[in-house]
């Protein structure tokens, strides 16, 4: 529970791996690298608490509860955002698009246990030409660039920087 007396926040992520020396300072390194560039509130403490606690959970399948360190935590860190940041995109584009049209899959091209290459893969089905009309002008509108390097028409790849990487996406 953080708050900050006038808005309150519950944060229902963690695990008990978690409750093993080190992870308050795991949570404080968190929020004192949220701090460099961000003002102190309710919901500065709550997303690091947020953040801290997915990782925490992510560490937690593969070492475990009784086997978990504070280290573990911080090696799921970079999962635990991703993983935030794919939903977040991922719940933009269904209000956007319309539930006529689905997402079919939203993540990482990353390799497991590999570095993640700042890459997130968005799978969209249109139901028709139309459709693919209205999402790609929404996707032009948020940023993406069209690529039209692919020899299937039935498959368009957008990117969100004018720098491709060598296969077009």
């Amino acid at each position: 529970i953080v708050t900050d007396g006038n808005v309150t926040y519950l944060v229902k992520k963690g695990g008990a791996g978690m409750a093993t020396a080190g992870s308050g300072d795991v949570l404080s390194g968190i929020i004192l690298g949220f701090l460099g560039s961000h003002e102190v509130s309710a919901k500065l403490i709550a997303s690091s608490a947020y953040i801290a606690g997915l990782a925490g959970e992510l560490a937690e399948e593969k070492y475990t509860d009784i086997s978990m360190k504070a280290s573990d935590t911080i090696e799921f860190l970079p999962q635990a955002i991703k993983e935030i940041r794919c939903s977040k995109i991922k719940n933009e584009l269904v209000r956007k698009i319309g539930k006529s049209n689905t997402i079919n899959h939203i993540g990482s091209t990353a390799i497991p246990d590999m570095f993640g290459k700042n890459i997130i893969d968005i799978l969209i089905g249109a139901k028709n030409i139309d459709e693919y009309e209205k999402i790609k002008d929404i996707l032009i509108s948020k940023g993406y660039f069209c690529s039209n390097k692919t020899k299937e028409k039935e498959y368009q790849f957008f990117s969100s920087t004018k720098k491709e990487t060598s296969s077009g996406d």
